[in-house]
């Protein structure tokens, strides 16, 4: 890439003109998984952890990390059908707005019910430390 710009730069300089082509690669087409495919992940999730994430994945497109990142919060913005409404931080800072289904909504606000979270900081774990 750099050394067609320097050709383009040079050539441009010596006053001649050019046309360059710009040839697109064919986009692949999206890998997706099956109903069945799922339904066999589903029933080899150990705990209600793995089967939640597994069909958020599933149901919303959502890449892992960005599962990870959904907050309470964020459940919370409903429209009037209950689906949640998130705003998900992609690839390249893009933004976009999924949408969780009602029925996951559900399960997700009454398992996040049940679990603790316990945040360190660093100098407070490095404070309680032995010497």
């Amino acid at each position: 890439m750099l050394y067609l710009i320097y050709n383009i730069k040079k050539i441009y300089n010596s006053h001649s003109i050019i046309i360059v082509a710009h040839t697109q690669t064919p986009r692949k087409k999206p890998h997706y998984l099956t109903i069945e495919q799922i339904q066999t992940a589903l029933n080899y999730a150990d705990e209600k952890t793995d089967e939640l994430i597994i069909k958020l994945l599933s149901s919303t497109g959502l890449r892992i990390h960005e599962a990870l990142t959904i907050t309470k919060k964020q459940l919370r913005n409903t429209d009037e059908n209950g689906n949640a409404l998130i705003e998900i931080i992609g690839k390249n800072t893009k933004r976009r707005i999924v949408v969780i289904p009602n029925k996951l909504v559900k399960n997700l606000r009454r398992y996040s019910k049940k679990i603790t979270y316990t945040y360190l900081n660093q100098k407070d774990n490095k404070d309680n430390q032995d010497p």
